[in-house]
């Protein structure tokens, strides 16, 4: 594994949070009637061991108890109550990614302290979504600090189909297993940004999850990490994509094609470990690397399933056509092969050096920062 040089980190500024708050209510945080009617979840520092073997300690940031990634599970139409709390130096701000419900919670800020902010709502859809960071992104999801978030169907499926979680990520750590620096340099942000050396699933190296034999498994797969785009096989099996960035879709059988996931997507498959054992490979463009390993727990058996087989759809409301829309032109500029010249930053116009030099790489229709 690759050695980073020393870099200069650069942390979120006032004014970002200050903008971010503007938009949002402020939670206060509450009580419950009783400490077992809300789902707890933790930011802390952890200590994982993501080497092979375990070997060497990488210190972390993560959502829940450890070593694995925290799943919170609820259910659709019903009351979801969760209590975060902050047990790190830093406040964070952590957003429901692709779960509708009320605004005014979908982004919160939680202070470090020994209170914590509720979370309570009902799921409309169900689905494989996650909680994740929106301020400081790339230092905090590349720390860990990401959960999944499964709303089951209001109505169980028949037959019953058991599911496993799959969260999927890159570290960028050295040989020893600590977390390498690199947060906010700008080389790495005016180029392919922060991407790791070291692929985990569920925080662990290559590891070998047993699914049933002789019946599917539902995989809720999320790629968690910072940047990097994934594009995964499944060898020994011909998974069915069933649902994607937590919707339904009609199924269809991936083939000899690579699932691709860009950072922050979601997708359910089907599978079923019928003759052996299957193999999750990354493809790398250059290599195809293996990641890990379903195991058949049973004797052979083949799996069945309804040939109509689908997930029944949410109740999304399509909102009615405007006979012209609004177009609005939205110019990105910066990175490496990006062209950006200059740019207004701070009310000023800044040729591209000055502005590498406060930070900034990118501009969003002329406008950085």
């Amino acid at each position: 594994m690759s050695q980073s040089p020393k870099v200069h980190e650069m942390p979120f500024t006032r004014r970002q949070i200050l903008a971010a708050a503007a938009s949002l209510a402020v939670l206060v945080p509450g009580q419950a009637p009783r400490a077992d009617d809300f789902i707890e979840l933790r930011a802390r520092n952890a200590e994982l061991g993501l080497l092979e073997g375990g070997a060497g300690k990488t210190g972390a940031w993560i959502l829940g108890k450890g070593p694995a990634p925290a799943v919170i599970r609820a259910k659709q139409g019903q009351e979801l109550k969760l209590r975060i709390f902050n047990e790190l130096d830093n406040e964070i701000w952590l957003h429901f990614f692709g779960l509708r419900g009320p605004s005014e919670l979908m982004t919160i800020n939680v202070p470090p302290g020994e209170k914590g902010v509720d979370c309570v709502f009902t799921p409309p859809d169900a689905g494989t979504f996650w909680i994740g960071p929106v301020s400081d992104v790339s230092r905090h999801r590349d720390m860990g600090l990401y959960a999944m978030l499964v709303v089951e169907e209001k109505e169980a499926l028949d037959p019953a189909i058991p599911d496993l979680p799959l969260i999927i990520d890159d570290w960028r750590i050295a040989q020893d297993g600590t977390m390498e620096g690199g947060f906010g340099d700008i080389e790495t942000m005016v180029g392919e940004g922060r991407l790791g050396n070291w692929m985990t699933i569920n925080s662990q190296f290559r590891p070998r999850l047993p699914i049933a034999a002789g019946r599917f498994t539902r995989l809720r797969i999320l790629n968690a990490a910072n940047v990097r785009s994934m594009g995964l096989q499944f060898k020994g099996s011909d998974p069915l994509l069933i649902a994607f960035d937590g919707q339904p879709v009609k199924p269809r059988l991936l083939g000899t094609k690579a699932l691709t996931l860009a950072p922050g997507q979601r997708a359910d498959l089907l599978v079923s470990a019928e003759e052996g054992d299957i193999t999750i490979a990354l493809d790398l463009f250059e290599d195809v690397v293996e990641i890990g390993y379903l195991t058949r727990d049973g004797e052979a058996a083949p799996a069945a399933i309804d040939d109509n087989f689908a997930l029944p759809p949410n109740p999304v409301t399509r909102p009615p056509a405007k006979p012209e829309p609004r177009l609005v032109k939205i110019a990105l500029e910066g990175g490496v092969k990006g062209g950006l010249k200059s740019a207004v930053f701070r009310g000023q116009t800044m040729e591209l050096r000055t502005l590498l030099e406060n930070g900034k790489g990118w501009a969003l229709n002329g406008v950085a920062g």
